[in-house]
Order: C-alpha cells, then structure tokens, then sequence
C-alpha cells in the first residue's frame, strides 16, 4: 500500500484505540501477500493494547508464503503465534467463522478482485462489531471491487457509511446493526452473474481502444 494508505488505515486503528471497541474484538485481513501491512497494523498496538489478528488466506499466492508472513513478523519483533493464521478460501472459512461466533473490530480486505470473490468476502461485515471498520483495497472506478463496494454500501446505507478513501483504499465504519444479514444469496447471484458480464465487456473496451 501507498503510504497515505497506510496513513488511513492507522486512522482507523487509532479511532479503535480512542473509543474502545472491546480489545477481544479481533482484527481480520482477508489476503496478507508478504504481511507487510499485517506488520504495520500490529505495530500501531502498544503490546499490552493489542488485539488478536486473524489471517483468512490460501497462502500460494506465491512459493513458501506462510513461512515469508511468519518471518517478516519475526524480523519486526513480533511473534507469530500471536497471529491466527486460517488456511483457505474466505468463502469456505466464513461458515467456521459463522459457527464459532467470531466478532471483529476491523477488517481488512485485500484478496481477489473478482466481483463474486469481493461479495463473498463482504459477507465478513457479518461478524463486525459496531463501531467498528472494514476496509477495502483496489477499489478504484469502474473495478469489480468498486462495484460490490457500490451494491454493499447502497443496500446498508443504514447502517455503513464511508468515512475515507485514500488512493484504492476505502473505508466504511459499521454504525448499527442491520436487521439482516449485510449480504444476502441475492447479492451472491448478482455477483456470479455480472462478474462474467463486466470480464466480457472490459475485454470487448480492451480489444476497441487496441
């Protein structure tokens, strides 16, 4: 991330710090790559303030990712058996997550940028304390990001609002609970059928202005 990015993201962290959300609320990041930002966030935490991380990611984004996270926190003074690492498809690991009760102070999207992947790892603002963030990068104009960013915050506009948006980063606090869930199997299907739809039409611009 750019550092005006980071700089938003450290905004958000700090609100976390100033009105407690309760410190057993997690914080989540969907996609680590290297746990650049993974560090960076764990760092802006005084240890005796810092809340658990979660990791939801496949970890072959690249050869020996895991080890790459694990080390990058090492070389930061900080230790890896503090972060929970899940392995595999946040689509799949979201019904764990749903039958332990997780709850989350701040999540970070940052994974594939498909639509029907964005909308899948929407579904995460489920288990979102209120009061709390949930922040999505590469959302620029016109992308698959920007897109299930646009349907999420048009269907909650109750109870999401966005409060920032740095560069490709956004970001939206959750200020109540929605009376349903946030994204529902008719957002799904929207995803699953339009995603193919805007591929095909951004390959069709593609081939005009060649």
């Amino acid at each position: 991330m750019a550092p005006e990015q980071h700089q938003l993201l450290f905004t958000v962290l700090a609100e976390l710090l100033d009105q407690p959300v309760e410190l057993s609320d997690a914080v989540l990041e969907i996609g680590t790559a290297a746990g650049g930002t993974l560090v960076a966030m764990m760092k802006r935490f005084p240890s005796d303030q810092r809340p658990k991380f979660v990791v939801v990611d496949e970890m072959t984004y690249f050869p020996n990712q895991l080890q790459r996270v694990k080390e990058n926190l090492r070389l930061n003074s900080l230790n890896p058996d503090d972060v929970e690492f899940r392995i595999g498809r946040s689509h799949l690991l979201f019904e764990e997550a749903s039958e332990r009760c997780d709850r989350f102070s701040l999540i970070l999207i940052d994974a594939y940028h498909k639509l029907r992947y964005v909308m899948w790892d929407l579904r995460w603002a489920r288990f979102l304390a209120v009061g709390g963030f949930v922040c999505l990068h590469d959302c620029l104009p016109k992308s698959d990001v920007a897109c299930g960013v646009d349907r999420f915050l048009a269907r909650n506009s109750a109870c999401y609002k966005k409060v920032g948006l740095a560069r490709s980063l956004i970001a939206i606090r959750k200020v109540a609970a929605p009376l349903s869930n946030e994204v529902d199997t008719w957002d799904i299907a929207y995803a699953q059928i339009m995603g193919p739809i805007r591929q095909l039409w951004r390959n069709v611009r593609n081939r005009i202005e060649r």
